[in-house]
């Protein structure tokens, strides 16, 4: 793939926007090297005015025409009409890069000619204020120059962690499902803080901050979560009280579980497919 690579985005929803934004911030590609479809012309005119680029409603074909990677982000149960509409156009000098969850390569591949170099990506909602963590795979077509180029366009818009396929299913229910489970605990803590005497927005933005605050010192050092719980807690102090109504609640298990189960699901859906 070029340094410069022409991209076509199929579905720029939430996150085909948030990677449209991603690459223009960070001149990646130009707006002239970048094209999208949406599902109406109302949102095509929206995102055309916003961003400066090629953007329609529908076209798919055309969009893919002459473009080096193209980006997959619609629904899993539209992917196979979209690939079909954009069939007589796509080479194996191309790549496909598909966000649809659970969609599996072996089915993309399937829809595209033979040798197709065809990638996963399981971004999450963060892609939107650029701090995804998104999980990456490739089929055996892909070479290292591309994985290389896809991975530059997912930096775009956060980390990157490169797994088997096999292990795509586990992204999903940790990284995929993990801004849900976060903002439940945000949302208990602020309940906590209110119901223990503050007000509730500043229960809300001190709970958001000390999740912020938590998650900067697990990035930036290399202490581990229970090594930094021991630098929190004191002897008979306020820490160690909170925690032991969190064990005794079982609260670790039940995130533990609540991973697996997303997993899982995203397992059978992959099956279902």
């Amino acid at each position: 793939m070029p340094e410069d690579p022409r991209i076509a985005i199929l579905g720029a929803g939430r996150l085909g926007e948030a990677l449209i934004r991603g690459l223009l911030d960070s001149a990646l590609v130009t707006t002239e090297r970048l094209r999208a479809t949406v599902a109406t012309s109302a949102r095509a005119e929206l995102l055309q005015k916003k961003y400066g680029l090629h953007v329609t409603a529908g076209s798919n074909g055309a969009a893919v025409e002459g473009a080096d990677a193209v980006i997959l982000a619609v629904k899993p149960g539209t992917v196979a009409a979209v690939l079909a509409s954009v069939g007589p156009v796509f080479s194996t000098r191309q790549i496909m890069i598909s966000l649809a969850a659970a969609v599996p390569i072996r089915r993309i591949e399937g829809l595209l000619p033979a040798g197709t170099p065809v990638f996963r990506a399981m971004p999450n909602i963060a892609m939107t204020v650029r701090q995804s963590a998104t999980a990456l795979c490739a089929n055996a077509s892909a070479t290292s120059g591309q994985r290389c180029a896809v991975e530059r366009m997912f930096r775009t818009v956060g980390s990157v962690e490169w797994v088997e396929e096999s292990a795509m299913d586990a992204a999903t229910g940790l990284s995929g499902s993990g801004p849900a489970f976060v903002f439940h605990v945000l949302d208990a803590l602020t309940v906590g803080g209110d119901k223990a005497g503050l007000p509730k927005a500043v229960a809300y933005r001190l709970a958001r901050q000390t999740l912020h605050g938590a998650a900067r010192l697990a990035i930036e050092t290399d202490l581990t979560p229970n090594e930094w719980i021991e630098q929190v807690k004191t002897p008979g102090g306020t820490t160690v009280e909170g925690l032991t109504v969190l064990e005794e609640a079982g609260v670790r298990e039940a995130f533990v579980e609540a991973v697996a189960s997303a997993s899982r699901r995203a397992a059978k859906l992959s099956e279902n497919l």
